[in-house]
Parts: C-alpha cells; sequence; structure tokens
C-alpha cells in the first residue's frame, strides 16, 4: 500500500511539472513578433504639451504702468514705466508713459522733458510742422498747448508716420495718384493719424477734386477738432462746393460758415480767413434774399388773399436773418482790411454786401410805409442812404485796385439807379463838392439828374469792358429806360 501512495504521488508529479515547466520555457524563449498585428493595434500617441512662452516681461511693465495711470495710482505707474526703461532704455514708449502720468498730475515741466525724450528716439520727420508748433508754444510758456501736441505726435505709430513721408515724397515729384495710396496707407496703419487724412484731402482740393476733400478733411476735423488749419481748410471745401451755378447747397454753405468760424475761434493766422468768412456769410445773406425775391414774385402770381398773408409773414421772418448775415459779412470784411487784404476783390465785396443789405433795407420801407409807422420809415430811409453810399465808396476803391473791373461798373451802375428812385437824405447828400452849386441852385431834381447820370455813365463802362456780356442787351435797354425817366432821352 505504501508503495502505490508513493507511486500515485509520483504520477501526480510527473503529470503536473511538463506544463509549469512549458509555461517557464515559453516566456524565456524570444518569441518572433507580429508586426502587423503590433501596428495595427498600437495607439497613436498623445501630443506633447506645447511649452508656455516666457513672459514678456517689457510689455508687463508697460500694461501695468498704464493700469495704474488710470487708477490714478501714479507713485506705481511710474514705477512701473521706469522697470520697463531698465529693460529697453531706447525705446520710446516707456518715456511716452512716464510724460502721461506727469502731465495727468499736472507736472507740465517733468511731461515735456519725457516726452522730448520719446521724441528723441523716434525722430518723427514726418512731425516737422507740429514739432515746430509744439516748441513754439513751449517756448511762449503754453505747455499744455506743447504737451497735447507732443503726446500727439508720441501715439502716431511710426510706420504710419513713414508712410506719409513717401506720400510727401510723391506730391513733391507730381505724383498725385500714389501720393493718394501712400497717404491712404497710413491712415489704414494708423487710424487715429489726423495729418495723414489731411494730407490726403489737400491732394483731393489742389487737384480740382474739391468735394473728394470734405470727407478726409473732416476725418482729420473730427481727430484734432481744434486744429485751426483743418477747421479751415474743411470750411474752403465746403464753400467752394455749395454752389452750383445758381442752385445752393444750404448746408454745405452752413458747414462752411460753421468750420470758418471754428478756425477764427482757434486763431487761425492766416489773414484771408477775414476774407473767405466774409465771402460765407454774403453768400447765406443771398441765399435768403434770394428766397424773399421767390415769395415776391409768388405773391405778385397768387390769387389766394390767405396764401399772400401766409409768404409775407415767411418774407416777414426770414428777413432779418438775411439783414444779419449782411451785416456779418460787413464785418468781417472791415476786419479783413485792417489786417491788410485790401485787393480788389475784398473792396467788391464789401461794395456788394453793403449794396445788398440796403435793398433789404428797401424791403422794410415798403412794409413800414404800408402799416404807417413814420418812425421806422424814415430810420429805415436814412439807413438804406447810408448804405447805399458805402456800397459806393467799396465799390471804387476796388476800382482804384482794378480799373478795368468790368463788374464793378455794373455794380456802380445799379446802385446809382436805386438812389436816382431813392428820395435824397439832405443830411447825407453824395454829390461831389464841384456840383454842390447845381443841387443848390435845382434842388432835388438836379440831385436824381446827377443819380441818373452816374447810373447811365457806370452801364456804358460796363459795355466797354465787356461788349459781348450775356446781358449787354439788357443794360442797353435799361440805359435808354433811365434816359427816358430821367428826362436826359435828348442829351
Amino acid at each position: 500500500m505504501r508503495v502505490r501512495y508513493m507511486f500515485f504521488c509520483m504520477l501526480l508529479i510527473f503529470l503536473f511539472l511538463p506544463a509549469h515547466a512549458i509555461v517557464a520555457n515559453a516566456a524565456q524563449k524570444p518569441v518572433e513578433p507580429d508586426t502587423w498585428k503590433i501596428a495595427a493595434e498600437k495607439k497613436p500617441p498623445k501630443d506633447e504639451p506645447t511649452p508656455i512662452p516666457p513672459p514678456n516681461i517689457f510689455e508687463f511693465h508697460m500694461n501695468n504702468g498704464y493700469i495704474y495711470l488710470k487708477k490714478k495710482d501714479y507713485k506705481n505707474s511710474i514705477e512701473e514705466f521706469e522697470q520697463a526703461i531698465v529693460i529697453n532704455a531706447e525705446y520710446y514708449k516707456p518715456y511716452r508713459g512716464l510724460g502721461d502720468v506727469y502731465r495727468t498730475q499736472g507736472n507740465l515741466k517733468r511731461a515735456l522733458e519725457y516726452y522730448k525724450k520719446a521724441i528723441e528716439l523716434i525722430n518723427p520727420t514726418y512731425f516737422k510742422t507740429k514739432l515746430k508748433q509744439a516748441e513754439e508754444f513751449e517756448q511762449k510758456g503754453n505747455l499744455t498747448k506743447a504737451a497735447e501736441l507732443y503726446k500727439y505726435i508720441l501715439y502716431i505709430q511710426p510706420e504710419a508716420g513713414a508712410q506719409v513721408l513717401v506720400g510727401d515724397n510723391f506730391i513733391k515729384h507730381g505724383d498725385q495718384k500714389n501720393a493718394i495710396k501712400a497717404y491712404t496707407k497710413a491712415t489704414e496703419i494708423d487710424k487715429w493719424y489726423a495729418d495723414a487724412f489731411f494730407k490726403l484731402g489737400n491732394v483731393y482740393y489742389d487737384s480740382g477734386k474739391v468735394p473728394k476733400a470734405i470727407d478726409p478733411y473732416h476725418q482729420s476735423v473730427i481727430r484734432l477738432p481744434k486744429e485751426p488749419f483743418y477747421n479751415y481748410q474743411l470750411g474752403m471745401a465746403y464753400l467752394k462746393t455749395c454752389k452750383k451755378g445758381k442752385k445752393v447747397d444750404e448746408a454745405a454753405l452752413n458747414n462752411s460758415i460753421k468750420y470758418l468760424e471754428f478756425a477764427l475761434k482757434y486763431q487761425h493766422d492766416d489773414k484771408y480767413l477775414y476774407f473767405n468768412l466774409g465771402n460765407a456769410y454774403l453768400e447765406k445773406g443771398l441765399f435768403i434774399h434770394s428766397k424773399i425775391d421767390t415769395l415776391e414774385k409768388e405773391i405778385d402770381k397768387e390769387k389766394d388773399t390767405s396764401k399772400i398773408k401766409g409768404k409775407k409773414q415767411e418774407i416777414d421772418k426770414i428777413s432779418p436773418t438775411g439783414i444779419y448775415f449782411y451785416y456779418k459779412a460787413i464785418n468781417i470784411y472791415q476786419t479783413a482790411i485792417k489786417h491788410k487784404v485790401m485787393d480788389s476783390e475784398t473792396f467788391y465785396n464789401l461794395g456788394n454786401a453793403f449794396f445788398k443789405l440796403g435793398t433789404l433795407m428797401e424791403k422794410q420801407m415798403e412794409k413800414y410805409q404800408n402799416y404807417g409807422d413814420e418812425l421806422k420809415l424814415d430810420a429805415a430811409w436814412k439807413k438804406t442812404h447810408f448804405l447805399y453810399n458805402n456800397s459806393i465808396k467799396a465799390y471804387k476803391l476796388a476800382l482804384k485796385r482794378k480799373p478795368k473791373y468790368a463788374d464793378v461798373y455794373y455794380d456802380l451802375g445799379v446802385v446809382y439807379y436805386h438812389k436816382y428812385n431813392l428820395k435824397p437824405d439832405p443830411n447825407n447828400i453824395d454829390i461831389p463838392p464841384n456840383e454842390m452849386k447845381n443841387y443848390v441852385a435845382k434842388g432835388i431834381a438836379y440831385y436824381h439828374t446827377y443819380m441818373a447820370t452816374q447810373s447811365i455813365e457806370n452801364f456804358r463802362q460796363y459795355l466797354l469792358l465787356s461788349p459781348t456780356a450775356k446781358n449787354a442787351t439788357y443794360v442797353k435797354t435799361l440805359i435808354d429806360d433811365i434816359k427816358i425817366e430821367a428826362g436826359l432821352a435828348q442829351k
């Protein structure tokens, strides 16, 4: 039994031992890999994380500087900008930032120190004019204006300034097409670059494409509203485009007055500003005057009494505005003369303003006469004489500077014809001293004869200088009519 038991145990050991040995051997033996299977089952490796770039310490300090400045934490703002300078002392922006801090604090002297240091680093040759202006403001003690200009210069991207220099070079060589491209590119690089818009407007203005100049001029004014020259050019562009033939664009005319007045307010130093603003005022007066004339023609044809009344009320409503703008034109032309703008055009336009205002006063006379208001009638009559006399003086000063100015002779003929039809003012007789004896001897009759004669002589001179004028036939007929009216037909 014992032998059988031992045999049985050995048999069991024998039976199990080969299996374990096989497994062990299998683990130890090299096995040929199933490459196709491995390739099919292999998962792609996970993407490696992108290394985070190191922080830009310079920009970090710059950004913090402006964050603190916005919070009015000036101490920390200054420290941040100074740290940026330590990192890069040759870059202009930290100095600009320090200038901003001290300017905000009201320490304009320190602000200018840092602004000028920043200016030295970028050397903005594209801003020569404005740099000169800033220096002049500083020399005159106007540190506020100087700081404003320096800040504006420093906040324009130098790349945009470079494009302006390119545009300027094209202008020097007469290449307006490429100049427009360069200035336009400058505005695209820096949308706050007022001077680039202004120069773009100048190209259009100088090449006769004035309507196209309005938008870039307007963009420049939006960015620098108190720049007098920008306002002046925008006002001039509107003035040149507000009238097409006899048709007037009132909105454009109003804009012309608006921006020319801004130019005057912000002390534009061009003496011809007064002359051009006077032209805008005169044009506005003429525009209103034409409305009055149209209403009067409509009244003559109208049969409905209620409509006639309404049109008369409209005339009464707008007449004071016309008078107002004629007065403004007179005053500003006289200011232009004080500033030595004394050419024929200035005196001619001044004469027109006096004359047109006189014709409106004549209309006032008719109204007061109808109302039976003797006091106002007398005042308007004297005022009308005064205005006509001044228009004659201005016209003659225009002829003194330009003796063959045909239009002036025509308007002189018209003024004298108006005076011929106006009862003389004994206290304001504009008859030369050598003719006063005849006036004293013959009285009012001679006054009318003299005015009629002057009117005819000036109309004749007009025809001599412009015999092919469109209104030549009308003027000839008018001369004949005046002769008949004044009893001069046989003379």
